[in-house]
């Protein structure tokens, strides 16, 4: 636990390093560079591609348990999984009457593939010349941010 004048310490030196913008700042321009990566080799960009991975992971799944799983509103999805199955990279069908299933067509597997294989690329240029152990500390830090404001 740190004193009250160390998180007086934390605090303002996060507010001189302006913390917040770096990290938005960062994350925007991550995010910029990926889709670029991403859209070039797939025509999908990493919102959709997160879609097709939260629906292999799940194998036969609903649109609810995609925007569960993408902590976002199930909103959110019903346009992005519209276009999806209009594109052809997922299908949709009936199970119970109520209930739209929702599985990975051939092309949504290519397109997953693809993917990965465009991510290697933006995984490399955010690592930069950071050692394995550096990545792996800046790895735990984002995710206890993650956490901190979950």
């Amino acid at each position: 636990m740190k004193s009250s004048t160390g998180a007086q310490a934390s605090t303002r030196a996060a507010h001189e390093s302006r913390l917040y913008h770096q990290l938005q700042l960062a994350a925007h321009l991550s995010r910029k560079y990926a889709d670029r990566e991403v859209l070039a080799a797939t025509g999908l960009t990493v919102a959709q591609i997160a879609v097709l991975n939260a629906i292999t992971a799940s194998g036969d799944t609903t649109q609810r348990d995609v925007a569960a799983q993408l902590g976002v509103n199930e909103s959110a999805v019903t346009a992005m999984i519209r276009r999806l199955v209009e594109s052809g990279h997922v299908a949709r069908a009936d199970r119970d009457g109520r209930t739209r299933r929702l599985t990975l067509t051939g092309l949504g597997t290519t397109a997953v593939r693809a993917s990965s294989r465009a991510f290697r690329p933006v995984n490399q240029t955010l690592a930069g010349d950071l050692a394995a152990d550096e990545i792996g500390e800046l790895a735990r830090q984002l995710t206890a941010i993650v956490e901190r404001l979950s």
